[in-house]
């Protein structure tokens, strides 16, 4: 099975449809894997320091002044992730 590589610059309809009917796998483009990587690190630096990132530690919109405590973060990256979700019918396995 083919693979779509996901970069940030080629996806296309097509691709996506592909996937969607089981054509294709979905991958991430090495550097985009290596960029990632990076922009954690930094971010866990940012957090090592105590610092404030927006809708990283903090809530968002009107609750951008609420810093999120350590033990509750992975819960409000989630809730935002959940937040996004959005389609019909029963969940893909």
């Amino acid at each position: 099975m083919s693979k779509v590589f996901i970069d940030g610059r080629t996806l296309t309809y097509e691709d996506v449809v592909a996937v969607a009917r089981g054509y294709k796998s979905v991958d991430i483009a090495s550097e985009v894997r290596d960029q990632v990587e990076r922009t954690r690190r930094v971010l866990e630096d940012i957090l090592a320091q105590d610092r404030v990132i927006y809708g990283v530690n903090t809530g968002f919109g009107h609750l951008a002044s609420v810093r999120i405590s350590d033990e509750e973060l992975c819960k409000l990256q989630e809730n935002l992730i959940i937040s996004h979700a959005a389609g019909t019918g029963d969940p893909f396995p």
